[in-house]
């Protein structure tokens, strides 16, 4: 059985997240490089970041179950789609990173002066359709 990297991350939850819904789609992954990574994030380039490994064989259906976590149609807590408050698209990147407020500003520019990590962002979602950004707190159900 040969390995093969299907997908990268830059956090270990977001990897092992991954990992469980592939495995709850039976197929087997593996995480490569969590560790070390996560004894000092500022490794993740030079690694090539937290890998997911799957069987050759099952990246077909490891791309299809990537298709359907894209397209949202994995549902959210609340079992509700989640659609833009603009133009009503499906189409919402959930993980979006916002380093635009004074926070972020802020802390990116400590962070590169005192070579520190974690560099502070808001994670937003964001319409890929109309490019509305908004928190998920924004939303009625």
């Amino acid at each position: 059985m040969k390995l093969i990297t299907f997908k990268t991350f830059d956090n270990p939850i977001e990897a092992h997240n991954f990992r469980n819904r592939l495995e709850a789609e039976d197929i087997e992954a593996y995480i490569y490089d969590e560790h070390i990574i996560g004894l000092n994030p500022l490794y993740s380039n030079a690694i090539g970041g937290i890998k997911v490994k799957i069987a050759e064989n099952d990246l077909d259906q490891a791309n299809l179950v990537l298709q359907a976590i894209n397209s949202n149609q994995y549902y959210s807590d609340t079992r509700d789609i989640l659609k833009c408050l603009s133009c009503d698209s499906e189409d919402v990147n959930t993980n979006y990173r916002d380093f635009k407020n004074l926070s972020g500003i802020v802390s990116f520019f400590a962070s590169i002066v005192f070579m520190v990590y974690p560099i502070y962002f808001a994670r937003k979602c964001k319409c890929n359709a109309c490019d509305l950004e908004f928190n998920r707190t924004d939303i009625e159900y």
